[in-house]
């Protein structure tokens, strides 16, 4: 039972074809299908529509699209508008959510970057004696300084790898075997609108930023070193 076009009562009973599971349990519970032709009696509405949505491929010409429908049609009557006119809502949890995933991630680069430092600081001390003999036999700083610090990338650049070849079958794993949570937690998930099921998602782009990222970490901290080299005192280095 509903209400109509021009406020008329609008009631029907019709066969249930099908039952549709989508990832939120909200739309579960409020949606239901029709064909136009049905939709259109049951609200006494024929040959109408609301609205009419359409499926842009590229998501680059979503604005293009707005732009030359709205060139194309009379605005004082027809509202043509993207999802993000549509859902403003939308996109502040978005935005919201982004932030905080932001602030985790400076977090999470913050401890990495002192991980590395610590391995980087550990290894100039250690090897001291080492650059203190090889400058006092007339290596030159500068190249002693390069070659430390591209060892220090060449590291850097075998652990990212080990750690993407590490994450690929786990993240192919989960994303064909994905967690599902069960219990209060689940009944939690869903009254918020979620899903109780976490899976992964598979983009090799992910996986060569992080590797980017990494690098570019190693390669401004493989840095100490090298201005460690430079202000080195070699009869004090040797005998440290």
């Amino acid at each position: 039972m509903s209400q109509g076009y021009r406020g008329v009562n609008a009631a029907g009973k019709f066969p249930v074809r099908g039952i549709l599971k989508f990832p939120s349990p909200d739309l579960d519970d409020q949606l239901l299908y029709l064909s136009l032709s049905e939709a259109q009696y049951f609200y006494g509405a024929m040959g109408m529509a609301t609205s009419l949505v359409i499926d842009v491929a590229d998501q680059d010409a979503l604005y293009q699209v707005v732009h030359t429908l709205n060139s194309q049609l009379d605005t004082s009557y027809y509202a043509v508008l993207d999802w993000k006119k549509m859902m403003p809502e939308l996109i502040e949890a978005q935005a919201l959510d982004s932030a905080g995933n932001l602030i985790v991630y400076l977090l999470l680069y913050v401890i990495i970057a002192f991980g590395i430092f610590g391995t980087i600081l550990m290894m100039t001390k250690e090897r001291k004696y080492e650059f203190g003999i090889l400058t006092a036999i007339g290596m030159r700083r500068s190249r002693l300084g390069f070659v430390i610090w591209l060892e220090t990338v060449l590291l850097g650049i075998l652990g990212a790898l080990g750690g993407i070849m590490v994450s690929i079958p786990v993240v192919l794993y989960l994303k064909h075997s994905p967690l599902t949570f069960t219990g209060d937690y689940a009944v939690l998930l869903e009254k918020f609108g979620f899903e109780p099921i976490f899976p992964t998602l598979w983009d090799p782009t992910i996986f060569v930023t992080q590797a980017f990222l990494v690098f570019g970490v190693t390669a401004i901290l493989g840095l100490f070193p090298v201005w460690k080299i430079r202000r080195l005192q070699p009869v004090k280095a040797m005998r440290s």
